[in-house]
C-alpha cells in the first residue's frame, strides 16, 4: 500500500494512514526507513532529513 501511494511526491504525514497507522515514528522506523533501506523509495530532497 505504501509503495503505490508513493507513485507520486507525497508528505510524510500523509503516508502512516495509507498504512493504517497512527504513530509517525513508529511508521517512520518500521515501514519507511526498510524501503528507504532497500532503494525502493527515496526522498524528494535527500540533503533535507524530512523531505
Amino acid at each position: 500500500m505504501v509503495l503505490r501511494a508513493c507513485v507520486a511526491e507525497r508528505p510524510m504525514v500523509e503516508l502512516p494512514a495509507v498504512a493504517g497507522r497512527m504513530n509517525r515514528t513508529k511508521f517512520r522506523d518500521q515501514v519507511l526507513r526498510p524501503l528507504l533501506d532497500a532503494g525502493l523509495v527515496e526522498m524528494t530532497l535527500p540533503e533535507h532529513r524530512r523531505s
